[in-house]
């Protein structure tokens, strides 16, 4: 384990479970994970240090890593954007917006540019008219609907919890 507190008083632990960073009363805490920027979840023993613009350092077994603890919630708090990279009709790109009432078949595949661990990605999504409330995706980016019938559907996919991260895809089965 490996402890460095940072000049806004929050402890910064590194263990062999990830970085965490803890208020010193420990009432609130977060988890840093490989979306967040870590490379691995397992931190050097002993190895933390504040340098003298305050910011922190970490020994990891990828490498070395550092934090700006000043930056940490504007980088964290910014949504990162959803983009559809396919539409499937029954297993083959499709790039209008209607189908034939046989196409009704659909496979929505997205990413939100979080180059970590697959295992980490999270969203949740909805299908107005089919899905009443959100569900969860993990460890994927895409989501199938079969024998659809005829008509307009509004496919929605974001973060979890986070509405301005949402994008949409509307579609037509005839």
């Amino acid at each position: 384990m490996a402890i460095v507190e940072d000049n806004q008083g929050w402890l910064w632990v590194g263990c062999n479970d990830g970085l965490l960073r803890i208020k010193k009363e420990g009432e609130e805490y977060d988890a840093f994970t490989f979306n967040d920027g870590v490379p691995g979840p397992t931190f050097t023993n002993g190895a933390a240090y504040k340098d003298d613009k305050g910011i922190l350092w970490f020994g990891n077994t990828k490498g070395l890593i550092y934090v700006d603890p000043k930056r940490v919630d504007e980088v964290r708090g910014k949504a990162r954007p959803i983009v559809f990279t396919d539409i499937l009709a029954n297993g083959v790109s499709f790039t209008g917006s209607s189908l034939k009432y046989n196409q009704n078949n659909l496979t929505f595949c997205f990413t939100d540019f979080a180059y970590g661990l697959p295992s980490a990605l999270l969203y949740e999504y909805q299908l107005e008219g089919v899905d009443k409330d959100w569900k969860l995706l993990a460890a994927q980016n895409e989501v199938s609907y079969y024998g659809l019938p005829s008509g307009t559907y509004t496919f929605r996919v974001r973060l979890p919890g986070n509405e301005h991260s949402e994008a949409t895809c509307q579609v037509t089965v005839l």
